[in-house]
């Protein structure tokens, strides 16, 4: 067991001799520096030396026993020419006359008194596994504790709370020996990256070092001045250019690191050799009682000292005055030495009550606590904003604004302005006029009979609402929704998009006019994946025999696969195609397109879903793809099947596309102009049209009274048929001057040159999910 330990350690001297000699500072933080964390083997205990046997008397007096215990940082990993910070630790503490020796089974260094209890590549549970034994077997009076490294760089289970734990058990264990040691306690130091040789546990490095401080902080309610956090992280992260100056490694200091732990560990040592450390003190000013109301945000204040000048605070909340009931963590890490004494709290999400502030100073050393004299109240109104995730193939997704609940009316509220900004507003469209698109609650509590102004910015993500109850009605009392909007997500919003939207400048009275305090909230909203429901294919919501347009004009087109695919009534996520609808005509879901898709058509016929839209809309099919080919395919394979409703109605439709075609076949082009869709408009609309011949196209709206309201220059176009989307003439509902042109009927014109042609349309205030 020796002989292998000895080659594990001299091969970790090798590599870092070799690091030394090849890596230059600037380039320590690198994560491709690689080092060995495996574990050293258990030593026998059989073969561990005694005091004795280390030249220290067991007798009690005589010099003070000092203990390093942990990992590769207490054996000195990195400084291959010394024991690391011991080496410093001893040099700094013998000159001023004290009398001290290092104890532990374990040696190493460049200097006579090397012995310590480091082990390379050991967690936390392996060094309480250990630690009553080497307590009772060389009696230390201070033990040195810096572990945890091993336990976040192996990222295997959850490291902190498991890390935690087994702290605590050391800590008891070392108590249980002796209730008069004194324990040093560290945060580990930091590393150079929060990704070192493959691991990426350095990001918990800061909720380790948290969480020990508080962990610190409680035993020091029991044992006092016998426990002390001794902050590395700190004075590393603090060090100019602390990681190519203090490391050799991610993790490992180099010789000038070393030297700076030994300082950090002498600073507490020197204390308990006889320095006189003075307790700081800390005093809560506010809240002290008198008209303290927090409503979203509370300021509270505080005097502190320090002789020493070290302190870090921490702040609690209570609603009472007993720490041993328990508190909650406002914010930690503010220091001594901060000049204005004063905290802005966020109490956004508290609910009602009384709270004191509780204040916790400590230097390391010492500590004392407060509680302010008087509670805050905290009184506020939630005005809230709820959104679900929408699908990225959603024609529109709603977003409601609610004020108040059920513990937490609003009272006497008359009126309330608001902004509502979202972010990537190129994810979402939403039609003017606002008006239009705000629902009011019918029943809602601040009544039906509503006065309400809006403006929408859509490039800067802003919709500006302002809502009133009519003067002469008073105030009213109450919660729940008063605004619904509708937004529409545009192709960019790919699964995985976020959008957030936020409340701001806020305003609300009361019938006598006086301002009513709302705390508003945020709401992130993340777009989810393209759910199918296998056979309905144009994503209407039921599946009958309009599904099988959607395969003939998706014929043969190919896709992703969607995994899991079955052909249950089941809601499926799906991975969008090019061609967003055709991820719906995929019913079958094997990635193309063709007859196949009436299975899953007539095994779910007659069967709905709660997140249908409006059909998808007519289209081209894509070229060389004829949808009559996929009419043929189907009708084949129905006369297959044994007949029942589904098949039926299937068959008859087919008939009549069948036929169709050959009507269709049999003419040629002609120039038309057909109606528009969505009709009525509301506001926006698109204007289908075939030529027979290249031409100049122009389409005019007027007014009944045959005023020209927008002409549409649309330019040269060849010949064919412009029936989709985006072939399409389109208008967004607003005339040559930009503004929105009124509700009523209007003609548009299609003119060619040689073909003029007029149709009517109406302009209402209905909502269209086309």
């Amino acid at each position: 067991m020796q002989a292998k330990s000895k080659l594990v350690i001299l091969g970790m001297i090798i590599c870092f001799l070799f690091l030394a000699g090849e890596v230059k500072p600037d380039s320590i933080p690198c994560c491709d520096i690689k080092f060995d964390m495996t574990p050293v083997p258990v030593p026998d205990p059989e073969t561990l030396p005694s005091l004795e046997d280390i030249g220290i008397s067991s007798v009690a007096g005589g010099p003070m026993r000092i203990m390093p215990l942990g990992d590769s940082i207490t054996y000195g990993t990195g400084d291959s020419h010394t024991g690391g910070y011991r080496d410093d630790l001893d040099r700094l503490i013998d000159p001023e006359g004290n009398e001290i020796n290092f104890v532990g089974s374990q040696t190493k260094g460049n200097f006579d008194d090397n012995h310590h209890e480091g082990y390379g590549g050991w967690k936390i549970n392996q060094i309480e596994a250990i630690v009553t034994d080497r307590l009772e077997r060389y009696n230390p009076d201070i033990v040195l504790l810096h572990i945890g490294t091993n336990d976040l760089y192996h990222f295997d289970y959850n490291q902190v709370d498991h890390a935690i734990t087994h702290l605590n058990g050391i800590i008891t264990k070392v108590f249980d020996y002796n209730p008069d040691i004194y324990l040093l306690v560290a945060a580990i130091i930091p590393w150079t990256s929060s990704c070192c040789a493959g691991s990426c546990g350095g990001s918990l490095v800061d909720d380790y070092n948290d969480d020990l401080y508080q962990l610190v902080s409680d035993w020091r309610a029991d044992v006092g001045d016998h426990i002390r956090h001794v902050d590395h992280y700190n004075t590393f992260s603090d060090y100019p250019n602390w990681k190519s100056a203090l490391m050799a490694d991610c993790v490992h200091p180099n010789q000038t690191g070393y030297g700076v732990m030994a300082q950090t560990w002498y600073d507490h040592i020197d204390d308990l050799l006889g320095s006189s450390n003075q307790p700081p003190i800390i005093t809560i000013l506010e809240p002290d009682g008198t008209d303290d109301i927090a409503n979203g945000s509370y300021t509270f204040m505080w005097e502190d000292t320090d002789p020493d000048d070290d302190a870090q605070i921490s702040f609690y909340y209570d609603d009472n005055t007993n720490p041993g009931d328990g508190y909650t963590l406002i914010v930690s890490g503010i220091s001594e030495d901060d000049e204005t004494d004063s905290y802005l709290w966020d109490t956004s999400n508290l609910p009602y009550g009384d709270y004191y502030v509780y204040g916790l100073i400590s230097d390391g050393i010492n500590s004392a606590s407060d509680y302010g004299p008087g509670p805050v109240t905290i009184t506020h109104i939630p005005f809230k904003i709820e959104a679900v995730s929408p699908q990225p193939s959603d024609a529109v997704f709603a977003v409601e604004l609610t004020l108040g609940e059920d513990a937490h009316p609003v009272s006497d509220i008359l009126g309330l302005s608001f902004i509502l900004n979202y972010t990537t507003p190129e994810f979402l469209q939403i039609s003017e006029p606002i008006e239009d698109k705000i629902i009011i609650e019918p029943t809602g509590f601040m009544g039906s009979d509503i006065i309400s102004t809006s403006r929408v910015d859509q490039g800067q993500g802003e919709i500006r609402i302002g809502l009133s109850r009519k003067f002469g009605d008073g105030g009213t009392t109450g919660y729940g929704r008063i605004v619904r909007l509708r937004f529409r997500l545009n192709p960019e919003a790919t699964p995985g998009s976020v959008i957030s939207f936020s409340l701001n400048e806020i305003a609300a009275w009361n019938a006598a006019k006086q301002p009513i305090e709302l705390v508003v909230s945020e709401r992130d909203i993340e777009v989810g994946d393209m759910l199918v429901w296998p056979g309905d294919t144009n994503n209407d919501g039921t599946v009958n025999e309009m599904d099988i347009l959607p395969v003939g004009s998706c014929w043969l087109l190919t896709g992703p696969t969607r995994e899991e695919a079955s052909l249950n009534w089941e809601g499926q996520s799906a991975s969008p195609w090019p061609d967003h609808w055709a991820t719906y005509a995929d019913a079958n879901g094997d990635g193309i397109i063709d007859e196949r898709e009436i299975v899953p058509v007539g095994l779910n016929w007659g069967r709905s879903h709660p997140r249908g839209h409006s059909p998808a809309p007519a289209r081209t099919p894509p070229v060389g793809r004829n949808p009559y080919e996929a009419y043929r395919a189907i009708y084949r394979s129905l006369q297959n099947m044994p007949e029942n409703e589904a098949v039926l109605k299937m068959k008859n439709l087919l008939a009549e596309l069948l036929e169709s075609e050959v009507e269709s076949h049999e003419r040629s082009i002609a120039t038309s102009l057909a109606q528009n869709y969505p009709n009525p408009v509301s506001p926006e609309t698109w204007f289908p049209f075939s030529l027979s011949k290249p031409s100049q196209v122009t389409i005019r709206i007027y007014n009944l009274g045959g005023e020209l309201i927008k002409t549409l220059n649309l330019g040269l176009r060849g010949t064919g048929k412009y029936t989709t989307l985006e072939r399409a003439g389109y208008w967004d509902g607003r005339d040559e001057e930009g503004r929105e042109v009124a509700l009523g009927v209007y003609l548009y014109q299609l003119r060619t040159g040689d073909y003029i042609s007029t149709r009517k349309m109406i302009i209402s205030n209905q909502e269209s999910d086309f």
